[in-house]
Order: C-alpha cells, then sequence, then structure tokens
C-alpha cells in the first residue's frame, strides 16, 4: 500500500528513528532505500489485500489501519494476528491545494470542508470517503 497509514507513516517512522536511511529525495531513492533495507517487498494495493497476504504467510508484517481486521476479517482470522507497534494518529484523507491559493480561500476551503463533520452533512463525508471526520492539520503536525 503505498497511503499514508499503509506506507507513508510507516515509512517516515522507520527513517525518523534511524532504522532506513533515504539517499536523495525522489522516487529513485526511496525505491533504493526499499531495496536496500529489507529482503523484499510489497505494494499490496489495500487493506484487504495486505491482510490476506500476512494470514496466508506471503508476508510477515503489514502496515495498516488498526481498525481494518475488524473491518475486514472474520473473528477466526483476526485472532491469527497481533499488532506490533502504534505509530499514533495518520491522515487517512489528505486535501491539498495550491501554494499560490490566498488565505482567505484556504481558510474558506477548510472552514466548508469541517462542515462535513456536522450532522446534516455527515453521510457525504462518509459516503465519499469512509471517513467519520476531518481535523484541520499542517505538514509540521
Amino acid at each position: 500500500m503505498t497511503g499514508s497509514s499503509g506506507f507513508v507513516r510507516p515509512m517516515g517512522t522507520l527513517v525518523t528513528e534511524g532504522h532506513v536511511t533515504i539517499e536523495g529525495d525522489d522516487i529513485v531513492a526511496l525505491e533504493s532505500a526499499l531495496a536496500n533495507n529489507f529482503e523484499s517487498y510489497t505494494f499490496a494495493g489495500g487493506y484487504k489485500a495486505a491482510l490476506t497476504l500476512l494470514l496466508e504467510d506471503k508476508v510477515d508484517v503489514a502496515f495498516g489501519s488498526d481498525i481494518a481486521p475488524q473491518k475486514y476479517l472474520e473473528l477466526e482470522d483476526q485472532k491469527r494476528l497481533r499488532p506490533v507497534t502504534t505509530i499514533g494518529p495518520v491522515p487517512s484523507h489528505v486535501f491539498m491545494v495550491s501554494a499560490d491559493m490566498s488565505e482567505s480561500t484556504k481558510n474558506a476551503l477548510v472552514d466548508t470542508l469541517i462542515e462535513l463533520n456536522y450532522d446534516e452533512h455527515n453521510s457525504i463525508l462518509t459516503d465519499l470517503y469512509g471517513a467519520e471526520a476531518l481535523v484541520p492539520t499542517t505538514t509540521n503536525r
């Protein structure tokens, strides 16, 4: 997986904690770091696929959402897995805008998106993104 909880955050944590070093700042450097630090790796394509690979002993570790086993697996299969660690909150849906967008327009957009958290609009959020709420953040948090 290449999403936030399935790749970006776990890989970032491995880099931050000094377990993986990336020499460069492009995709080639990232691919080299993966090849140099892991015997093998795969991008499963989603939580359910990653969990299936884990249950079939095709991988040793799978990164992903802490609620994925409950969402995608029967209780019997959930019991065959154990969490090793958690890495804190991970953004699941990121909205990005142009750096040239005015602050007032950015603020208006954030305010509008936050309205999706309210009961009268929340079904839009849950139906489209499968998320229960949006939380404003920055790249520094």
